[in-house]
């Protein structure tokens, strides 16, 4: 009885043993899928850069990155069938030595339900006892006994040790294989994803092509639209300067005439006061001398009239007496002289009354004249102000006019730029246009809008013609 527990402890101890062996195996089992996610990670990270390497073929506006995408996924494909080939030899390589592997595993499993356990030792002993009742033969069997579980305990300890070998060596067998498996299904899983991507691959490559082609249309349109913008404000700006030009030579030329029209007339008027003012000096000189003449002949009249007094007394005095015959005819002569100087006299009135009339009237009408003179003048005056003023605002609209050009031919350099230059927008992706959708290219023309220079009225890319029309209509 003294033996039974030593069988249970070795018992015991050797499923303690085969249960560290089982948690050794489950600790492999879960590095190895711990390995194998990594490893899947691995070819996550690859597919992921494989379909940015895809994205990357999507936003290739030109044939130059299609043709480079194209020869990229050429590549790419070539590089998995090698892996691909690789894999299976080394898959094959893996199964042949897991069909070995198993039938060592298979042989050590047969050979388990021969080792005797602890019970049967204990049924053993209790056959024993009811045979060594004696004392002698008890102890004598009590020895050989012990002898006996000595020697099955050395060969137990060495069959454990044995077997603990086989275990570790089995155990890392059976990771080694576990690894190899699990490598053989990841490899088995890429070989199915290689050819799922490279099916979806070759599907985005078409789409990709299918799209290029559409955006070259869409290039081509919009290459031969600001083409003909172009021409048009190029015929435009001619026109303007043209036009300008003419304008300007117009102005100068009418402000030339009007300016000598305008120093014509004041010359003319000037003659025209000059004369004025000589033909009043005249007329002031002809009225004084007719003044002087009248005084004159007043102061004649006046000494004739005193004259023809004294005779008329002379005559009264002397009406009585007898007059002699000459003096009768010297009164008669007298009198018709002093008729004569009286009609003279009233001649000369009636003419100065008329010169201080007509001179009067000359006077007005000049003093008329040089007032409307003086209006016109002023009236020319202001409509060369207004010819300045409109000829001030016309250069301001000529240089707003040269300012929207510029703005416009520097939006073509930059656009031109960007279709010239695609890897510069591919670097930056916010400035990335994204490939027009076959069914989306009239929203992408209608999204962008080009304004009138002169009104600044925005019209949409596809509205191109309407906005030339009012263009047309803008500038005239």
């Amino acid at each position: 009885m003294k033996h039974f527990p030593r069988r249970e402890s070795a018992a015991s101890q050797s499923g303690r043993q085969t249960g560290e062996l089982r948690r050794r195996a489950d600790v492999r089992a879960h590095k190895s899928s711990s390995t194998a996610s990594w490893v899947l990670s691995n070819h996550a990270c690859r597919w992921g850069k494989l379909h940015h390497c895809e994205d990357a073929t999507k936003t290739s506006p030109q044939k130059s990155l299609q043709n480079h995408g194209s020869s990229t996924a050429r590549i790419i494909i070539s590089n998995l069938k090698r892996e691909n080939a690789f894999l299976l030899k080394t898959l094959d390589e893996l199964a042949h030595h897991h069909k070995e592997h198993n039938m060592i595993i298979q042989k050590f499993l047969d050979l388990l339900p021969f080792r005797p356990s602890s019970h049967e030792y204990e049924k053993e002993s209790t056959n024993c006892l009811p045979e060594l009742m004696p004392e002698e033969q008890r102890i004598h069997g009590e020895s050989q006994s012990d002898d006996v579980n000595m020697r099955r305990l050395s060969f137990y300890a060495n069959e454990i040790e044995e077997i603990k070998d086989q275990l570790v060596n089995i155990s890392s067998r059976c990771q080694y294989l576990e690894t190899n498996v699990a490598k053989e299904e990841e490899c088995a899983v890429d070989e199915v994803d290689n050819n799922v991507f490279i099916t979806q691959l070759q599907m985005k490559l078409d789409d990709a092509i299918e799209k290029n082609k559409h955006w070259v249309e869409y290039d081509q349109q919009r290459e031969t639209y600001v083409q003909s913008l172009l021409a048009k404000l190029a015929w435009l700006e001619k026109h303007s300067r043209e036009v300008s030009e003419a304008r300007n030579a117009e102005r100068n030329e009418f402000l030339s005439d009007e300016k000598k029209k305008i120093s014509q007339v004041e010359r003319y008027y000037e003659g025209l006061m000059q004369k004025a003012g000589e033909q009043l000096d005249i007329f002031r000189e002809e009225i004084c001398l007719i003044q002087h003449a009248l005084t004159k002949a007043q102061a004649e009249c006046r000494d004739k009239q005193f004259e023809v007094d004294q005779l008329r007394q002379h005559l009264d005095n002397n009406r009585n007496a007898p007059s002699p015959p000459h003096i009768t005819q010297h009164e008669e002569y007298l009198t018709l002289d002093a008729e004569d100087l009286q009609e003279r006299l009233d001649k000369e009135r009636r003419k100065s009354a008329t010169l201080e009339l007509q001179s009067g009237h000359l006077q007005k009408y000049f003093l008329n004249h040089y007032h409307k003179a003086q209006k016109q003048m002023a009236k020319f005056k202001q409509v060369i102000e207004v010819l300045v003023h409109d000829l001030c605002d016309e250069r301001e609209n000529c240089s707003y006019l040269k300012q929207q050009l510029e703005r416009v031919q520097t939006d073509k350099e930059k656009d031109t730029e960007k279709v010239d230059n695609p890897e510069q927008n591919l670097d930056d992706p916010i400035d990335v246009f994204p490939l027009p959708l076959p069914n989306s290219r009239k929203s992408v023309l209608e999204e962008s809008f080009i304004k009138c220079p002169v009104c600044c009225d925005a019209y949409p890319a596809s509205q191109y013609s309407e906005l030339i029309e009012h263009l047309d209509h803008c500038q005239l």
